[in-house]
């Protein structure tokens, strides 16, 4: 028993909790440490999307095709120039390479990581960083335009007219 201190006072025993474990914030600390880890790595996996390849591919047979049409119409034929991130279309008609504004027909950007392209038998491997080019013009012989992947590749082929065409797998 607690002896007196004092007038009015009494001294306690303070018996500590001999029980181990650990308080509902440290568990919410670490749960929400854990979630955080887990949706950076998530998010950081880089997932490629099938879809992706076919969606790039028939956005450049969609502007091929326009920039033949501008070539139709204008007669001068249309450069492309394609590398594994972009394309771009030049006008030339004039003796100076001229990028065609986004009124005639307009260039784009790849959402899929490409390998490597291949119009005809020219191949470019995406590692090394150049660029292929193609001249728009009413020549009929076939052309074939291959974007690769790791996983897949999208084929692109010209019909006896010139229009350009997906080549379903």
């Amino acid at each position: 028993m607690a002896k007196p201190v004092g007038k009015g006072m009494t001294q306690t025993l303070v018996i500590g909790n001999n029980e181990s474990g650990f308080s509902l914030i440290e568990l919410l600390v670490v749960l929400v440490i854990i979630g955080i880890s887990f949706a950076l790595i998530t998010l950081s996996i880089h997932v490629v999307d099938p879809s992706n390849l076919q969606s790039d591919a028939k956005r450049l047979v969609a502007t091929i095709n326009q920039a033949h049409d501008i070539e139709d119409l204008s007669g001068s034929p249309v450069l492309l120039v394609i590398d594994c991130h972009q394309w771009h279309f030049f006008d030339t008609s004039t003796n100076e390479l001229v990028p065609m504004s986004k009124e005639q027909v307009s260039g784009g950007t790849f959402k899929t990581q490409l390998v490597s392209i291949a119009i005809n038998s020219t191949e470019l491997n995406c590692a090394q960083g150049d660029s292929l080019k193609l001249m728009i013009n009413d020549d009929l012989s076939p052309v074939k335009v291959s974007l690769n992947t790791e996983k897949q590749s999208s084929v692109i082929v010209s019909d006896t007219l010139g229009r350009f065409q997906l080549q379903q797998p």
